[in-house]
């Protein structure tokens, strides 16, 4: 089973709870860490894959020498979603060490190895709402 670690900066986000939510659901084993720009990495759960979801601009200059250091140690793949991935250049270009940004709604995202082109949706009802992960690492 793959092991995804969804990271979010400092708070649970709700999108990192859908996203973690999402995989879960699909099969995967999943793990839901808040970090900080201090948070050691070698205390971080191994994974197959690490999610981070990024709400912030700023964000992408505060972590991108924490998620450099990440890639530098465990050699996995890096996936950032969230807010920032509306405009994949600037991750791209400021985060040498992401591999990949999801863009648009990220539960569309939770097959292994395909690329995945979603069409905007509509509004969502409640009844049609993902259910978020609530359970943390």
């Amino acid at each position: 089973m793959v092991k995804v670690l969804v990271l979010t900066p400092k708070v649970y986000s709700y999108g990192s709870m859908l996203i973690a939510g999402a995989l879960e659901r699909a099969g995967f084993d999943v793990h839901l860490m808040k970090f900080t720009s201090k948070t050691r990495i070698d205390l971080l759960p191994q994974a197959d894959v690490y999610a981070v979801g990024l709400y912030s601009t700023l964000h992408v200059l505060e972590y991108r020498d924490w998620v450099s250091m990440l890639k530098a140690s465990r050699n996995k793949p890096i996936a950032v979603g969230g807010p920032v991935a509306q405009i994949p250049e600037l991750v791209l270009t400021n985060m040498n060490d992401v591999d990949a940004v999801v863009v648009g709604e990220g539960e569309a995202y939770t097959s292994q190895g395909d690329v995945v082109k979603t069409k905007p949706r509509g509004l969502l009802t409640w009844r049609k709402c993902p259910c978020p992960r609530y359970r943390t690492t």
